[in-house]
């Protein structure tokens, strides 16, 4: 999962970023999902919530993403990326 935070004034321009990145993720046989959550309570934040394929998906993903990295460096105050893998939920074969 990962948490992008805005720079003030920039939500907007962030989620123009996050279009991009959605529409690439589109392209990737690796990615199963990518789901872009807003935070309710939290102002400003989004939350990503990605599932790959394999490792070998999830670093093609990775690798993929340095023109967007440019992209969202500057909007950014904060991120953060932690990594797991599913051990229970519904609506996926886990």
């Amino acid at each position: 999962m990962t948490t992008l935070v805005a720079k003030e004034g920039r939500f907007d321009d962030l989620l123009a970023v996050v279009e991009k990145m959605v529409a690439a993720a589109q392209g990737e046989a690796g990615t199963e999902i990518y789901v872009v959550n807003r935070a309710t309570r939290v102002p400003d934040t989004l939350f990503l919530f990605e599932l790959f394929r394999d490792k070998t998906a999830l670093k093609e993903h990775a690798a993929a993403g340095g023109p967007i990295g440019e992209l969202l460096a500057p909007l950014l105050a904060s991120s953060e990326v932690v990594f797991g893998e599913p051990v229970q939920g519904t609506g996926l074969a886990v």
